[in-house]
């Protein structure tokens, strides 16, 4: 495909391509339509941008450029993954496993918004690919607990709770010790919707996205304060992911400001906002470099170990965009792939150094108490395109979420199922 250059592209504001408008929410919450922005954009770059006339589907708001594929399938090895389930008494969301491998963390709440059900954040003992739930600790405000991050320096976690984020000390957490939880910052969440958290790769600042609030927050760890919010002009902000450097921030938006909206669930083009992550520690007003379109309804984001590739999943098109991460901002043409998959893919994680991306096929809309399918995808391949790159398909529970692995498992929260699913990998092909 053509990658001619894409001249004066990088904004200050998100004239570009801003997100908003209506559709699903990410937490199965209602929806607020009401869009605090008049950012638009009306679908392709400006008469001088580009070198050519080659034009890009992250360019363009409308629905044609981005097809809504059919659910793919991949060879089932569902009885070589040796699949264990584990209840967890509430619908958990975010998942880490520990360091030292001994321990997986689960952000589990109360899915309707219900304080009074919330359970917090959960540590389960792993033996191998098998949990079992040890002891858990609820947000000290009551708040339903959803996103969950470990640190780079594995000692620290942070849950996304509502209108907060709490820290807590990891070595504590395992050993379920006085002081586990460090503090709890307030957010400025206007509508307590904090969704997605991702830890700075120096581990000083968290990045919270703020669904409903048009915004990520920014939250000093040292500090334990609240800096500021990112501007991220529209609602349905589900996603964080730091690029390996440090230097960029990743924000995914459902609906984008200028993007064509359709009338079927999750059939609104979405979009990407690019953030200076350095200037947002001190001005986060100031620190957005711009946007592009990115499929419809996408949902999560993660990058590269190489921060070459940004792969997102775009729950309403039933795929997996692969973009170039660097270029993302500066290249007419930043796409390199789409990998159809399940169907209404959500959460994702990297395998093998990256040479695997899991992707969970929650089929919310469809079929939300059914059990769904984790895909396994050889990302060359992926990014490639061409021949398929699903490597397995394993059947785990209802609305799979967020995973989370390492070499030898991979897990993955049941939402709908109130359970986590551990995939014993050492009976699959090596992605």
């Amino acid at each position: 495909m053509a990658r001619t250059v894409w001249r004066n592209v990088l904004l200050a504001s998100l004239a570009l391509v801003g997100c908003g408008g209506s559709g699903q929410s990410d937490a199965g919450e209602a929806r607020n339509d009401a869009s605090t922005s008049d950012a638009s954009f009306d679908g392709s770059p400006s008469e001088d941008a580009c070198t050519s006339d080659a034009s890009s589907p992250t360019q363009s708001g409308t629905l044609a450029a981005w097809p809504d594929f059919d659910a793919a399938e991949g060879p089932d090895l569902t009885s070589s993954a040796q699949v264990t389930t584990t209840a967890v008494g509430g619908p958990p969301a975010g998942i880490a496993v520990s360091p030292d491998g001994n321990w997986v963390f689960a952000s589990v709440g109360g899915g309707s918004g219900d304080a009074g059900s919330a359970t917090g954040l959960v540590a389960l003992r792993r033996q191998g690919a098998s949990l079992t739930v040890d002891h858990a600790y609820a947000p000290p405000s009551g708040e339903s607990a959803f996103g969950l991050a470990q640190s780079h320096d594995g000692t620290k976690l942070v849950v996304g709770a509502e209108s907060e984020v709490v820290l807590y000390d990891l070595a504590k957490v395992e050993a379920d010790a006085p002081g586990a939880m460090i503090a709890a910052v307030a957010d400025q969440s206007l509508t307590s919707s904090t969704l997605d958290v991702a830890f700075s790769i120096d581990d000083a600042w968290v990045f919270a996205a703020l669904e409903y609030d048009d915004a990520v927050a920014v939250i000093n760890v040292p500090n334990q304060s609240f800096v500021g919010k990112i501007p991220i002009a529209g609602q349905a902000v589900t996603s964080v992911a730091v690029s390996p450097d440090g230097k960029t921030l990743f924000v995914v938006c459902e609906v984008a400001n200028g993007g064509a909206q359709g009338s079927g669930t999750d059939q609104n083009i979405g979009s990407v906002t690019v953030v200076d992550a350095v200037a947002a520690q001190t001005n986060p007003a100031e620190a957005v470099l711009g946007s592009v379109f990115v499929g419809r309804a996408p949902v999560r984001a993660l990058v590269s170990p190489d921060g070459q590739v940004l792969w997102v999943t775009a729950r309403g098109s039933y795929d997996v965009v692969a973009l170039d991460a660097p270029n993302l901002l500066t290249e007419c043409d930043p796409l390199l792939s789409t990998t159809a998959v399940g169907p209404a893919p959500v959460g994702m994680t990297l395998l093998a150094g990256g040479s695997g991306v899991a992707v969970a096929n929650s089929n919310r809309w469809l079929e939300p108490d059914a059990d769904q399918t984790v895909m396994i995808l050889d990302a060359n391949r992926a990014v490639a395109g061409g021949a398929s790159a699903i490597e397995a398909q394993i059947s785990v529970g209802a609305f799979p979420r967020e995973l989370a692995g390492d070499a030898t498992s991979l897990f993955v929260t049941n939402y709908d199922s109130d359970s986590i699913s551990g995939i014993d990998l050492s009976g699959l092909p090596a992605p």
